[in-house]
């Protein structure tokens, strides 16, 4: 049977995702440099852990929970501490600790950021004044960086749940109303240049597993197509979760990306000729 559970795919694209925000940060004030230095920390943490080396990873994230603590006060402590423990979740996946995982984003929960209310998003999604409350230092692209943490935490969410054997919930993670899914839209409703080609496709190879492990194995290849077609910047049809309508202008994924993806639809594909889904 494939290991469906690998989440290291595309952890990568996270710091190429992040790097204007690190320029951003860098070009102002000594404060804001400050804040850019930790931001800069955890995403080396987490590049640490995808490449196996936990003790590394524990190291970086340990040294920026006691930055942050030093500095709460900073205007984006809050934004970087959510970062950290969403960072800390895919390390998490990486060591497929599934329950740590889910236990780290529960803990999230108890630090509310405006993001996470539903009447400022609905606000914010209808583009009415109202959504600026309680938001003074969150510009139009700190909202977009907010709102990948957010999709990013309940994919975590989905994908420890799938590994524990939890489908209802692992689906529901991902494709309920206050899904990763959802959140997904949301994001593309602010901004959407800033819509990462790297997590539509993880959202969409996400199902195509969920649906494997389910049994329904023609929707799982058709979820592993989509995943295929955003991997290689082209259109796709709009039976696909979060589908891009055209093309992006995003960059095709690293070969070795796309053919893991590949590699592992073959497997699916093979399992269904042989009849052996577990």
């Amino acid at each position: 049977m494939f290991d469906f559970d690998d989440s290291r795919l595309e952890n990568a694209e996270v710091l190429a995702d992040a790097s204007p925000l690190l320029m951003n940060l860098a070009s102002s004030g000594a404060r804001v440099r400050r804040e850019a230095a930790l931001a800069e920390g955890q995403l080396a943490a987490l590049a640490d852990s995808d490449m196996g080396q936990f003790e590394a990873a524990e190291a970086g994230f340990s040294g920026a929970a006691i930055q942050l603590a030093i500095n709460r006060s900073d205007d984006r402590a809050a934004f970087l501490e959510d970062a950290l423990r969403t960072y800390r979740a895919l390390d998490a996946l990486n060591q497929r600790k599934w329950t740590q995982a889910l236990s780290i984003l529960e803990a999230s929960k108890e630090n509310v950021f405006p993001l996470r209310d539903p009447i400022t998003l609905s606000l914010l999604n209808r583009g009415e004044r109202g959504a600026s409350q309680g938001l003074s230092l969150v510009t139009t692209r700190d909202r977009s960086y907010w709102l990948i943490l957010d999709v990013q935490q309940r994919y975590v969410r989905s994908v420890a749940l799938l590994a524990l054997k939890r489908f209802d919930e692992s689906r529901d993670a991902l494709e309920g109303a206050n899904g990763a899914t959802e959140r997904f839209k949301l994001l593309e409703s602010v901004e959407r240049d800033a819509t990462p080609s790297w997590l539509r496709s993880r959202l969409q190879l996400q199902q195509a597993r969920i649906e494997a492990r389910a049994h329904n194995i023609d929707a799982a290849l058709t979820g592993y197509d989509c995943a295929i077609r955003t991997m290689k910047a082209m259109a796709q049809p709009t039976s696909c979760i979060v589908a891009a309508s055209g093309f992006t202008g995003a960059a095709p994924a690293s070969g070795t990306a796309l053919a893991d993806v590949q590699l592992e639809r073959a497997s699916v594909a093979l399992e269904k000729v042989n009849g052996n889904m577990e």
